[in-house]
């Protein structure tokens, strides 16, 4: 299935799950502007990506629509796309916003243009785990493939399709190649658990199925993987002695976030 090498591996969504999922397999190093969004199908994503992001974030758009206990929600009544971990808990929306602005704004240049600089790119979407069994028509598929094409002509383009089937294990998951360049992938990757957050996912599975896909790097890039992998284990072996359930995941997430900005420099 993934024979070749990419220049440029990205997520368009469908939410945090897919992001993170690509990170874990050193597929995504920098962020993106789809990354920690919800709103928008593959389609909807497709048309934000290839208008270079037009209407993405205006000020007058965005609507307050409360807060997640830990950050302010706005949703943009234009696009439909909610914004959840952007803004700080019970902030002023006004002092706030040119900060976010221009993180998003350079987010979406760095995004355009290793599009733009990639011969081939492989476009990743990935249904959260709720989203049983659902995928759109083939045709629907083809359509966002072709609009990439057409926006980016320099630049050839896969497109994976991922959506949850908790009858199929990983070890029997199903590809369903519609095109020479388009690939729907169906296994269970939500956690068969009872109490579970809906972006939940099996790490391991995505980390297994993720890490065949090749991608070229630099030298350089290949020991900031070692190294990355290295600290990250280190704060796993740390994070051991905080008895705390809690403070031991915000520990590894802090932690690993800051050690990916060290590493990186560019995260």
């Amino acid at each position: 299935m993934f024979e070749k090498k990419y220049d440029f591996v990205f997520g368009i969504g469908e939410a945090c799950s897919c992001s993170t999922a690509l990170r874990a397999a050193h597929l995504q190093i920098q962020s993106f502007p789809t990354d920690w969004l919800s709103g928008l199908d593959i389609k909807g994503r497709t048309a934000l990506v290839v208008s270079d992001f037009q209407d993405f974030f205006n000020a007058e758009d965005l609507k307050y629509t409360g807060d997640n206990k830990k950050s302010d929600t706005y949703v943009n009544t234009r696009t439909g796309i909610t914004f959840y971990h952007d803004f700080p808990l019970h902030s002023d929306f006004t002092a706030q916003y040119p900060s976010v602005k221009a993180k998003y704004d350079k987010r979406i240049v760095r995004m355009l243009s290793a599009i733009k600089n990639a011969r081939n790119a492989l476009i990743v979407y990935m249904n959260i785990p709720t989203r049983e069994k659902e995928r759109p028509a083939d045709e629907e598929l083809i359509g966002c493939l072709t609009a990439f094409e057409k926006h980016f002509p320099d630049t050839k383009f896969d497109l994976l399709y991922l959506t949850n089937d908790s009858d199929i294990p990983y070890k029997k998951r199903t590809v369903e190649q519609v095109r020479n360049n388009l690939f729907v992938v169906s296994f269970a990757y939500r956690p068969n658990k009872k109490k579970v957050s809906p972006m939940a996912v099996k790490k391991r599975d995505l980390a297994k199925f993720f890490g065949q896909i090749k991608v070229n790097r630099t030298p350089s890039d290949r020991i900031k993987i070692v190294l990355t992998d290295f600290l990250t284990f280190g704060v796993k072996v740390v994070s051991v002695f905080i008895l705390s359930g809690s403070g031991r995941r915000s520990f590894r997430k802090q932690m690993t976030a800051f050690v990916r900005r060290l590493v990186w420099k560019k995260y």
